[in-house]
């Protein structure tokens, strides 16, 4: 299955929210991401970014 999630590309700061939290609680989406995936990547288009993810599926 293809998935694809569009969104406003990266923010101009970091929010508040990342601020607040120690090392260990953030950054780990891509690392999810890897090992629910067989593949994914992003890519650039006028005025906003394109997130994309194949997820393998049994038949």
């Amino acid at each position: 299955m293809h998935i694809e999630v569009c969104d406003g590309g990266p923010a101009a700061a970091q929010g508040g929210w990342a601020a607040s939290c120690t090392r260990g609680e953030h950054g780990r989406g891509l690392q999810i991401i890897d090992r629910l995936t067989v593949a994914r990547g992003d890519r650039a288009e006028l005025g906003h970014a394109v997130h994309w993810a194949d997820v393998a599926i049994a038949a």
